[in-house]
Formats: structure tokens, sequence, C-alpha cells
């Protein structure tokens, strides 16, 4: 990972062409808090912030003349996923919490965390909405294997007030 470069600007004619080229981030002066916050947390996902009125000072690199480069394909996340890590990501999409997750597929709360972050690092989300945000957004990653309902009578009990 390699330091990011933030400008800010109060006027954004004083922003030269290299400038924007090499920043990760130009932010006007009068950005409040709230803002300022949302865009460290952009740039610390590798997202580059221009505003549009600095759009048209961009420099056009002119592409290279393209090259025949043949790689394996990366594994696809439901190529990654196991069955059971599908079942887990799908429960999550619903709202269930981890020891409701775990009674319904009979296995234990810990065992549900320890698939939760195993799904965060393949998928590559950092928490739990994330990853139901991408599981709602790729329904064809997680949605080939049948869920499985435990039956034995521990786990179909009502769940006591915590």
């Amino acid at each position: 990972m390699y330091p990011k470069i933030v400008i800010f600007a109060e006027d954004f004619s004083e922003v030269t062409a290299e400038q924007i080229r090499v920043a990760d981030a130009v932010v006007p002066f009068t950005a409040d808090n709230q803002m300022m916050l949302s865009l460290i947390n952009l740039i610390r996902q590798g997202e580059r912030i221009i505003p549009s009125a600095l759009l048209h000072r961009m420099p056009v690199e002119k592409p290279e003349p393209a090259k025949l480069v043949t790689l394996p394909l990366p594994p696809t996340p439901r190529q990654l996923l196991s069955p059971r890590e599908r079942e887990i990501i799908r429960l999550l999409t619903t709202g269930d919490s981890n020891k409701l997750m775990a009674r319904k597929i009979g296995i234990t709360e810990a065992t549900v965390k320890v698939h939760l972050k195993s799904v965060q690092r393949k998928i590559g989300v950092i928490n739990r909405t994330q990853a139901a945000l991408w599981a709602l957004a790729n329904p064809d990653e997680v949605n080939d294997v049948p869920m499985a309902m435990a039956t034995t009578e521990e786990n179909t009990r009502p769940l006591a007030a915590d």
C-alpha cells in the first residue's frame, strides 16, 4: 500500500493537470466533517475523488497497443466459497443473528462466526453488512445450495430472551 495524496484547494483553477494525475483526491476547503469522513473512507478503499469541475483538465494518456496475454481466470466467489459458507451468507441476507443462523442449520454460534470471517476474507469485505450487500448484489454466487434446516428438538425450540 502506498501513501495517499490528497490535495485541498480553495480554488480549483489553481490545481494543475499534473497534480490531478497523481492525486488520490482533490477536496475543496469547504468540505464539512461528514464529507471529509466519507472521502477518507472512499480513499482508504482505493477510490479516486476528482470533482467533475476538474475532469476536463485530466491528462489523457494514449493507450499502448494491445498485447495478447493469456492468463488463467481467477476463481469466482462461487468456486471459492464452500456450500456451508454460501448457506451462511444467504442467512445473513435475511438479517439473522449468528445465534439464529447457528440454530437454523444445527451448528454452534462460534462456527457461524468462523464461516462469516472466512466469507468476508474471500469476497473482500470488512464487515457483515458489506457481506450481506455483496450477497444481495450477487445472488447467483450464493443461491445454489439448499438450506439445511436442523430438526433436533434443541435446535427448534424458541429462542430465550437474552
